[in-house]
């Protein structure tokens, strides 16, 4: 019987759909498709090798976590990991995974050794929030651990190491929303030159501010473009002659050691 005139098409475009468009060519051959005649199939698209396109030729971000678990059979790890818990922005290459199986790395692809503790997130293995947050590196930890905070999917407990404790040190700020860059900007400041975290997006004397020191009566804004600069030193000296709170202001791209050294110059002051 010809396979053609069989499900194995359907079966395959029904598995693909729940896995961003791709199948496996294992799952291929198990739907039906002879694997002699995979390369043969107009519509199977080789991404790399052992993983097909399933109908199209462009794979979507999240497609390419799919294509490199489909390719080792491991579960998303570290940055790739973070992205797709959503504590960091940007997915960059190559992909991470973690095997204690015998995969290989390869283009796109960074295989790691280990067995961390897995969880699936629709349908596909990702390695815990705790894992990712364990393995990530310094500059990324601090803005996962907020956002990982913010979205309710810390497990303090599980946390070890430099995880650990930079949870100690953002768990006495209270938990918000981190809307821009300029936060994140700030923040990481803080973190990395071991300066008190502000009070972000906060109301005080009428307005939200940026950021606020109450123990310092200080207010920072990142103006970035968002800001009017016309009325800002009219504001600022209002502020002060109201509640003797002194206003800084940064554009966003300062680079951090001179923001670290204002800052600490005015919490002395």
């Amino acid at each position: 019987m010809d396979w053609r005139k069989g499900d194995a098409k359907r079966r395959v475009f029904t598995k693909a759909e729940a896995q961003e468009g791709l199948v496996s060519l294992a799952q291929a051959v198990e739907a039906g498709v002879p694997e002699r005649s995979v390369q043969r199939t107009a519509w199977l698209h080789p991404v790399t090798r052992g993983v097909y396109a399933v109908g199209h030729t462009n794979v979507s971000r999240r497609g390419l976590l799919w294509v490199a678990h489909l390719a080792t059979g491991a579960p998303i790890s570290h940055e790739s990991a973070a992205w797709e818990w959503r504590l960091i922005p940007a997915l960059t290459s190559p992909i991470h995974v973690t095997t204690a199986g015998s995969g290989r790395s390869r283009r796109g692809i960074h295989v790691h050794r280990g067995r961390p503790a897995v969880a699936t997130r629709d349908g596909l293995p990702v390695v815990t929030v705790a894992e990712v947050l364990n393995r990530l590196p310094q500059p990324l930890l601090m803005r996962a651990l907020r956002e990982a905070r913010y979205l309710g999917i810390l497990q303090p407990q599980q946390l070890r190491g430099r995880a650990k404790r930079g949870w100690d040190r953002i768990k006495v700020v209270p938990a918000h929303r981190t809307r821009s860059e300029y936060e994140h900007w700030m923040l990481g400041i803080c973190d990395s030159y071991d300066l008190p975290h502000p009070l972000v997006n906060e109301r005080f004397a009428g307005e939200e501010r940026d950021f606020y020191w109450p123990q310092f009566k200080l207010v920072a804004e990142t103006d970035g473009g968002q800001h009017r600069w016309l009325d800002d030193a009219k504001r600022d000296r209002d502020l002060l002659a109201r509640t003797g709170v002194r206003t800084i202001r940064f554009r966003g791209d300062e680079k951090p050691p001179e923001v670290a050294q204002t800052l600490t110059a005015l919490f002395v002051s």
